[in-house]
């Protein structure tokens, strides 16, 4: 579904991704991990193109992503969740998911079901349909966050930290939506996650980052019962 081929990346003159690659398949939780600042959000950022590629392959189904605005991106099925998030404050819960619904020009009947679909997801959203964004918990303006990537029904979704910050009740809720999302709609999810056990758990396969590159591959279970590598390359154990 996703496919990224030695992807290289610069800050400035700062080479900040160096021959990144990465597949995500349809229907697959894939988490990327690593210590801060080693490039996991920078490869997210590069894939939307909000940041430009120096060079490297990028594909989504066949389609090729170099070179193209955020916006293209977005429109060929790709939605992203930002780690801070960038709720509309402003605007109430129903405004801020049909944003981009709007943008696709969808007419109402389908908008309806678009939004009754991300309801099922997150019924405290319901609730919460007419209350401004900014009045939400942080728990709830996360929901809001992937439900908005959701709803204009992505074929990928890039996840950067969803659970920072959030008590452990909001994280099992996020957590089994996540789960959700791809057995039932297929979905493929990138996902980047300090909380790693909760990451491991939840995907198939992983991949360590250190220092702008890729420096392992492999099933999540089997990661997870290798504590050599976590210490190595997370620092924990």
């Amino acid at each position: 579904m996703l496919e990224v081929v030695d992807l290289h990346a610069f800050y400035g003159k700062s080479h900040v991704l160096q021959g990144v690659s990465i597949r995500v398949e349809a229907g697959e939780i894939v988490t990327l991990l690593g210590r801060n600042g080693v490039g996991k959000s920078t490869t997210l950022k590069a894939i939307m193109g909000l940041l430009s590629a120096r060079s490297g392959s990028l594909r989504l189904a066949g389609h090729d992503l170099a070179g193209l605005a955020t916006h293209e991106i977005a429109r060929l099925g790709v939605g992203y969740v930002p780690e801070d998030r960038r709720i509309f404050t402003d605007l109430t819960v129903l405004e801020n998911l049909r944003i981009g619904m709007e943008v696709l020009g969808w007419d109402s009947p389908r908008q309806a079901a678009a939004l009754d679909e991300a309801y099922a997801y997150f019924p405290r959203l319901a609730e919460r349909r007419r209350q401004a964004g900014g009045t939400l918990s942080g728990g709830e303006q996360q929901m809001l966050a992937i439900a908005r990537a959701v709803a204009p029904c992505p074929r990928v979704l890039l996840i950067d930290e969803p659970t920072e910050g959030l008590a452990p009740a909001v994280v099992g809720e996020l957590e089994q939506a996540i789960r959700r999302l791809t057995a039932a709609e297929g979905i493929g999810i990138l996902l980047v996650e300090q909380n790693f056990r909760l990451a491991l758990r939840m995907s198939q396969r992983a991949y360590l980052m250190e220092k702008g590159a890729i420096r392992h591959e492999g099933p999540a279970a089997e990661l997870l019962a290798t504590p050599g590598l976590l210490r190595q390359y997370l620092g924990v154990a």
